[in-house]
């Protein structure tokens, strides 16, 4: 039986707890780190498609940075349902949020293309990261934005993968376990370098960034130029790029020529 059958992690689940502990500082973050990436202070005008859009905050940050049209997309029921708590709560009316996956063509053949597609930190979480890149890219209108962030391949990625794999296959004590050998030095090292011990960047939360660490399979990985070489062949130059050292994402920000 494939492994995969086994998967016990939700990303939805984890946000919907997350959004109980959201508020207005976690979305200034949210938003800000957005305009920091796209470098863009509003998308006045511009259509936004969240991919993997889990709780749904940073499709609130491009509808709060006036796009005309945002529509989020994840193929975990619960982070739509996180999503639709989260647009419930701000009267989003431009907002469209829809079940279904970055690697069903029949789904996407439904989407039109739009001027920002964003996808931080989910296509290598989808079995099949080549394929969702590829199709996210063809959602990109001409002279439009794909902004992205995928984990970084450094020598300690097989032993994450180890680490998710035996997660996913334990039960809610040994996980719970698992996490806090995340969270706790997470929270150790902030408080050495004097930052706040539960604030993650982005608007996140710490502790449950390290239930999504643990628990997020299928996880694949690729170093910075991989995806820059990726790309490149399918007429997009890139504008923006964050390199990480570490297991972290890299960010990229391409512009389709």
């Amino acid at each position: 039986m494939n492994f995969r059958e086994h998967i016990t992690f939700s990303f939805g689940e984890n946000w919907l707890k997350y959004i109980k502990t959201f508020d207005e500082k976690n979305f200034k973050e949210a938003r800000l780190s957005l305009q920091e990436l796209l470098e863009l202070k509003s998308l006045k005008g511009k259509s936004f498609i969240d991919i993997g859009c889990g709780s749904g905050i940073f499709s609130l940050a491009a509808i709060d940075m006036n796009a005309q049209k945002v529509i989020s997309l994840d193929s975990d029921s619960k982070s739509v349902e996180a999503g639709n708590i989260i647009k419930r709560r701000n009267n989003a009316k431009q907002w469209s949020i829809l079940e279904g996956s970055i690697l069903n063509k029949d789904f996407l053949n439904n989407l039109e293309i739009a001027d920002i597609i964003y996808a931080w930190g989910v296509l290598h979480h989808t079995g099949d990261m080549w394929k969702a890149i590829d199709n996210s890219a063809k959602l990109v209108k001409k002279e439009g934005l794909f902004a992205l962030a995928i984990y970084n391949r450094c020598w300690t990625s097989g032993f994450w993968l180890k680490f998710k794999k035996l997660y996913n296959n334990r039960g809610r004590i040994i996980k719970k376990i698992m996490v806090f050998s995340i969270f706790l030095p997470r929270v150790f090292a902030r408080l050495m370098k004097l930052k706040h011990p539960f604030q993650e960047k982005r608007g996140m939360s710490i502790y449950y960034d390290a239930v999504d660490w643990a628990g997020g399979f299928p996880y694949e990985y690729a170093k910075f130029d991989e995806i820059v070489s990726f790309l490149k062949k399918r007429n997009f130059i890139l504008i923006n790029g964050v390199r990480t050292k570490s297991i972290g994402c890299n960010q990229f920000v391409f512009k389709k020529t």
